[in-house]
Parts: C-alpha cells; structure tokens; sequence
C-alpha cells in the first residue's frame, strides 16, 4: 500500500512538473526580438534558463548581452527594440503547440519557415525546449 501511494505521489509530482511549462533540458531554443531589424538569439537550455518560462531566458540576456526588458507580474511590457506605439502592445508567439492560444483571438506568423501561434500563457508560463522558436513583437488593438 505505501509503495502504491508513493507511485501515485511521484507520477502526481510528474504531472504537476511537466504542466507548469518550465521544461528543463539541455539544447538550445530561438529567441527572436522582432525590432524594426530582428534580433535572433540562440538560448542555451538549463534549469536557471527555464526555472520562470521566458522571464528567465530575457533576465539570461539580460545578464550576458545587456538586453533590457520591463515585466510585471509575469508578462512581459516592454523589450529593448521595439517601440511601442499608442494602443500597440508586445506579444509572444512560439512554435510549441503546448502554448498556443486556442481562443478565436489566436494570431498566427511564420518565422523563417516555421509557423509561430500567439502564446495562450503567460511569459513566466511558456514551455521551453530544444528546437522552440519564441518571438516577441507588437499588436495593435
């Protein structure tokens, strides 16, 4: 019985992990800052990258190339480059389809061949893994 409940606590604790949508592994993943230019950045992937989703990865940038960004409360207001005018706001796409947005708002792009769908979570949120594209641009409303 305390093996059983121990099994049912782990694969709980598996779950719980996985759906947070903080991977955690090695490999690399794209960072685009869709500035007037577009700024490409290739992540390496580890728990201190990943620990708060994306928050993570610009406060790594932030750390090693100097980027700047503003973000309260786990979305992100501003990124270094884009320039934001009234009723434009910053918004995330990424090719992982764990985070797509299903709602009928959903906006799509293409970056470099790969098909991008706006976000549905937060920045803190986002499932990052090897391979995944993020790109962060403007909306206007």
């Amino acid at each position: 019985m305390k093996k059983a409940l121990s099994l049912i606590l782990a694969v709980i604790i598996v779950i719980s992990a996985t759906a947070c949508g903080k991977t955690t592994n090695n490999g690399k993943m794209t960072l685009v800052i869709g500035a007037e230019t577009p700024v490409s950045y290739e992540v390496e992937l580890d728990e201190a990258t990943t620990e708060k989703g994306l928050l993570s990865v610009l406060t790594t940038l932030k750390e090693k190339e100097g980027l700047e960004y503003e973000e309260a409360g786990g979305f992100i207001n501003s990124v270094e480059g884009i320039e934001l005018a009234e009723g434009e706001y910053i918004y995330i796409y990424t090719s992982n389809e764990t985070d797509f947005d299903v709602s009928e708002y959903a906006t799509e792009m293409e970056y470099e061949g790969t098909r991008l769908v706006s976000t549905g979570v937060g920045a803190s949120e986002m499932t990052l893994e090897e391979g995944v594209i993020v790109y962060i641009g403007k909306i206007k409303f």
